[in-house]
């Protein structure tokens, strides 16, 4: 069987170089667009130096100057008024209003003649396959010949860039048109000024055209990420598939079958095996080999063979492609400005992110809702912080767990520490309640404590789905790959220092301090004075700060439909632009 070759294999995916581009720019989603740049395309009333103003300041929209170079003729206006699309493709409002902004001025073949800056915007259009996007999404962009028709040809770019400009900032599919449980509201943009502030560029060649995707750190890697795939994909062979078995299979050192093989150059393709021959014999070397795969799968790194295991080894390169541009889709969801000092709730990697200054300060393991309660994606900010909460059951936790419990021992009330109330909020006897047919109007509140199920902080969140953040008395489930085991609010590993990060900056309150609070043992709720927000996404692939790919083993099974709303195409040019230092892993 022929071995891959190591050249691009061994380490994570970007370049020293693009690492430090990207890891400057941290999470600050897009660049902030400057009015005032000079061009002889559409110029502005004046000029400024400084470009590079704060993303976290920037205003939502783009502010648009008054129409500002005279029409050349009446022709671009004249056939806007009496055509509602060229080639059947309407032609879109935001077109209108960008010529209507503009003054009618032609702006891509001025006199008929192609223009530099039409030149970078079909180029752009023709490699958005670089930006996880479909090139025949954009094609009708130069379906015209400017030298036959240009008015048409002119529009029909405009019309195109402009798509292009919406598709790639806020994405092609609406975020909540992919499941029930994503209640994000996709965001808009202001596409005409994004384009008529690029078209002023024109002492960088027009530069501006090429930077409207999001500048979000994590979506630049995983741009690389995807082109180092691509790379991959085009210079090697299909990877083979393992067997599948409906247990785990636990390896043994000696053991030898054509599956080792198979591991062998799965394992080498993928960066995680370097010094291993290519025989059939499991020596130790893959055994540690495949549990370092595990842990960057979010798996149980137990070197054993299990399905979830075998499931992640049989992606196949163009799999592993899909994954990476489904998730390129979900950071173009994201609002463009996230302040800051924010929280990012990654359900799909089972982390929580806590920003400031597009930076990570802490990267915090926890536990998400399970696959038959699972947690809803959305934004909204921090409401108050509790120290010592007690915890009031819902009651679907309540019927679908409580209930059972206490059927089955009805000491468990007393032992875990909670009261019973009934529908009129009186106090009752628990052993006096028949909770087979009554337990269901009961109200079950847990003390605060050392036994209580929120542990010993809360963080609620201002949302209608009664989601919040806390932490839990229990910890050995942090210590699983894949954590998808609550009811839907999200358990953390380290609350204290989550808590600490947002109460620094309020009350001064240190780590010593919050543990002096937890130990008075009196609730006390901490009030938010500066909004911070909380984002929810469902990342399944994404890079690390160290320059780590991850893949997740999705566990919501939500891959695969936005894939296919995605419609993604495989057969995209493969001359990919690969640095020589681009890695699919760091070693």
């Amino acid at each position: 069987m022929k071995v891959y070759k190591r050249k691009i294999i061994i380490s994570t995916l970007i370049s020293a170089a693009l690492f430090a581009i990207v890891s400057s720019e941290g999470y600050g989603k897009y660049r902030f667009i400057n009015n005032d740049t000079q061009n002889n395309i559409i110029p502005s009333q004046s000029t400024n130096e400084n470009n590079n103003a704060d993303a976290s300041t920037a205003p939502k929209t783009v502010s648009q100057k008054e129409p500002i170079a005279p029409p050349q003729d009446k022709t671009l206006l004249d056939f806007l008024n009496s055509h509602q699309s060229i080639n059947k493709q309407e032609i879109s409002k935001e077109t209108h209003h960008f010529y209507t902004a503009n003054n009618y001025a032609a702006v891509w073949f001025p006199n008929g003649q192609k223009s530099k800056a039409a030149e970078v915007a079909l180029s752009v259009l023709q490699n958005a396959h670089e930006e996880g996007m479909n090139s025949d999404d954009y094609k009708q962009a130069s379906a015209i010949d400017s030298s036959k028709n240009w008015v048409e040809a002119e529009i029909m770019l405009t019309d195109t860039f402009l798509k292009f400009i919406r598709d790639i900032r806020v994405g092609r599919i609406a975020a909540n048109h992919v499941a029930r449980t994503i209640k994000i509201i996709s965001p808009e943009t202001q596409s005409v000024d994004y384009l008529t502030e690029a078209l002023k560029d024109s002492a960088n060649n027009f530069a501006q055209l090429k930077e409207m995707a999001p500048e979000l750190e994590d979506y630049k890697k995983l741009k690389a990420l995807l082109a180092a795939y691509r790379q991959l994909s085009k210079e090697h062979q299909a990877l083979p598939t393992l067997k599948k078995f409906d247990k785990k299979i636990k390896l043994k050192l000696g053991q030898s079958n054509e599956e080792v093989i198979k591991l062998k150059v799965i394992l080498k393709s993928l960066g995680f095996l370097n010094n291993s021959d290519n025989s059939a014999v499991l020596d130790q070397t893959v055994i540690d080999g495949l549990k370092e795969f595990q842990r960057f799968h979010s798996l149980d790194d137990d070197g054993a063979l299990g399905p979830e295991t075998i499931k992640a080894l049989n992606w196949s390169v163009e799999d592993r492609i899909k994954k990476i541009i489904a998730n390129m889709e979900r950071l173009r969801w994201l609002p463009d400005h996230l302040g800051s000092k924010f929280i990012i709730v990654n359900v799909g990697g089972y982390e929580v992110m806590a920003v400031r200054n597009n930076k990570v300060e802490h990267r915090i393991k926890a536990i998400v809702g399970k696959k038959s309660r699972r947690t809803p994606l959305f934004y909204a900010p921090l409401k108050n912080v509790i120290i010592n909460p007690s915890w009031g059951v819902p009651t679907s936790i309540l019927v679908h767990d409580k209930i059972p419990k206490i059927i089955n021992d009805p000491s468990y009330v007393e032992r875990a520490g909670f009261s019973v109330y009934d529908s009129a909020g009186v106090r009752v006897d628990p052993y006096q309640v028949n909770w087979e047919s009554e337990g269901s109007s009961m109200r079950l509140r847990q003390s605060p404590g050392a036994h209580n199920a929120l542990g010993r902080i809360k963080f609620n969140i201002e949302n209608p789905y009664t989601i919040y953040l806390h932490g839990t008395p229990e910890d050995k489930l942090f210590k699983k790959g894949t954590r998808n085991f609550s009811s839907g609010c999200i358990r953390l590993a380290q609350p204290t220092v989550l808590a600490e990060w947002i109460l620094k900056e309020i009350n001064g309150w240190g780590t010593e301090n919050i543990e002096d609070k937890i130990k008075a043992g009196g609730t006390q709720s901490i009030a938010i004075k500066n909004s911070i927000p909380v984002y929810f996404t469902y990342m399944t692939v994404w890079v690390d700060d160290n320059g780590k790919s991850h893949f997740s083993p999705d566990a919501y099974d939500m891959d695969d439909a936005l894939i296919k709303a995605l419609n993604v195409k495989m057969d995209v040019p493969l001359q990919v632009a690969v640095g020589k230092n681009l890695k699919i892993r760091y070693a």
